[in-house]
């Protein structure tokens, strides 16, 4: 007894150690598909753009040399010479060329970032709506089979009573008709699991074991209210942050046009060298100069050219209007069908139970010849229908969570989030700073049950350390949800940084 004990925990044991958690299929899934990796690729290369612009703050050094092999006029027979000369030239002013350019491929390295994000986000609602939807296929399986065996009873009980003659022929086929109906249903369900495994085995790109899945924490955690989550939406979201960074791009690109408008203005500096003083007939010299260059006139294609990109800016302001429409919509939608789904849940139960009560009496009353069977067959049938009602109606509701979560721009990204952001090791300019909120942390799926906060203050700090003379990073402000990540005594960190917990008000489950 005692080894059979000990061999079951065994198992259990390496059960859970080869558990595919929902945070494990995100992972690798994500590692997997092609569209992410492409968008990494292009990220990864923008970020050399960024280089090169760079440069452009850097001087220039040439190194020209000549070595004079033969001269028919100054070089005796078997004489040679060479002479040399080494330029250092610094750009002091073109135009706020070398300015714009770099911000502007800034620009366009955050935006790639958030392309990535975004499409990581949208590929990982995918992912989580494919594993959520094995497990309800599971189950609805295991409702199935248990309806199989509650009408493989009943057609027992039957049988016995028609076997010493106080049932009917026509109960006899009644429960037998019942039973295969079950079954037929039963191989429906089992191919709607097998479809829904497919499906989540081609993100995955290989085989899964359906047993090795569980369901991840089921309170994920969703902000009170519709503006709550629009206003982290309009904040956050990938798609929003990638209207204004094009916005600015093309801001930058403006500001680039517009150099040749201006003079270039640069200093340089020569110094002349060699045997035979080649260059000037001097050699070991050097010189020192301001060079200055300005374009008069060329037939207006500059101020041309500023003027179509001034359209486009014009353009892309209306591009993040769109992006806030849509982002609103979308999340209004998912809101309202969450909430009035989450109503329905309780309506769900209560059926279930009404139906259980039901049956009962009518067993009760087919027991005295007070029900027909054909009762007791009918209930049965409701009640199970009502059972997949209800889990169709947890699993969807706990789907909508992380649909809100997506159309908030918030799905957790895990490990993934940290390997992209250590790319960015450019210092970005005070004006993306302005746009760009801090990157949230990386956190897991299981973990979006963490406790969540009412900020009760007119303005809470947002700090980079819990310490109240650490950097500010932003501020909330009242009627604020914080969602913790971590905390200790007096501090709570958030995704946006640390805040004091002295102005806090602990949102209740029930308030959820």
């Amino acid at each position: 007894m005692l080894k059979t004990k000990f061999i079951l925990v065994l198992l259990l044991a390496f059960g859970t150690l080869n558990a595919l958690t929902l945070n494990d299929a995100l992972q690798h899934s994500i590692a997997k598909d092609p569209q992410i990796k492409e968008k990494e690729d292009r990220y990864k290369e923008i970020f050399y753009d960024v280089k090169i612009a760079k440069s452009g703050y850097l001087p220039q050094v040439d190194l020209l040399s000549n070595s004079l092999l033969y001269n028919s006029t100054t070089t005796k027979a078997g004489e040679q010479s060479y002479d040399y000369e080494v330029m250092f030239k610094e750009n002091i002013f073109n135009g706020f060329g070398d300015i714009s350019k770099h911000k502007l491929e800034l620009s366009k390295y955050e935006s790639a970032y958030y392309t990535v994000k975004e499409l990581v986000n949208s590929f990982s609602l995918s992912v989580i709506t494919s594993y959520l939807n094995v497990l309800r296929e599971q189950e609805m399986l295991a409702i199935q089979q248990s309806s199989i065996d509650n009408h493989e009873n009943i057609l027992k009980k039957i049988q016995r009573k028609y076997n010493v003659g106080m049932g009917t022929q026509l109960e006899l086929r009644l429960s037998k008709t019942s039973l295969s109906l079950a079954k037929i249903n039963y191989f429906e369900q089992k191919n709607s699991l097998t479809q829904a495994k497919i499906l989540f085995e081609k993100y995955m790109d290989e085989e899964v074991d359906m047993q090795t899945l569980s369901y991840p924490n089921k309170n994920v955690v969703v902000p009170d209210s519709f503006s709550n989550a629009l206003k982290i939406a309009l904040k956050s979201h990938p798609s929003m942050l990638i209207s204004k960074l094009n916005k600015q791009m093309t801001e930058h690109e403006l500001t680039y046009t517009k150099k040749d408008l201006y003079p270039s203005l640069d200093f340089k500096t020569n110094y002349y060298g060699g045997e035979n003083g080649i260059y000037n007939n001097l050699k070991d010299y050097y010189e020192v100069s301001l060079e200055l260059s300005y374009n008069l006139y060329s037939g207006g294609k500059d101020l041309d050219s500023s003027g179509k990109i001034r359209q486009k800016v014009s353009q892309k302001s209306d591009l993040i209007q769109k992006s806030k429409l849509d982002i609103t919509h979308k999340l209004r939608s998912q809101f309202d069908a969450f909430l009035m789904l989450r109503d329905k849940i309780g309506l769900l139960d209560e059926y279930v139970k009404f139906k259980e009560l039901t049956l009962e009496s009518y067993y009760a009353q087919f027991s005295i010849g007070k029900a027909k069977l054909r009762d007791i067959l009918d209930t049965t049938e409701s009640l199970y229908t009502a059972k997949k009602m209800r889990l169709n109606g947890k699993v969807d509701l706990l789907i909508l969570k992380y649909n809100i979560l997506e159309a908030m721009g918030q799905l957790p990204i895990i490990e993934y989030e940290k390997k992209i952001v250590k790319k960015v090791i450019v210092t970005k300019p005070k004006e993306v700073k302005k746009e760009i909120k801090k990157e949230v942390k990386a956190i897991k799926v299981e973990e979006l049950s963490t406790s969540c906060y009412s900020v009760g203050a007119t303005k809470l700090n947002i700090r980079e350390k819990k310490d109240t003379s650490s950097k500010i990073l932003g501020s909330y402000k009242f009627g604020d949800v914080v969602c913790s990540e971590e905390m200790d005594d007096i501090w709570i960190k958030s995704d946006l940084g640390w805040v004091s917990k002295t102005y806090l008000k602990y949102i209740k489950e029930s308030d959820k």
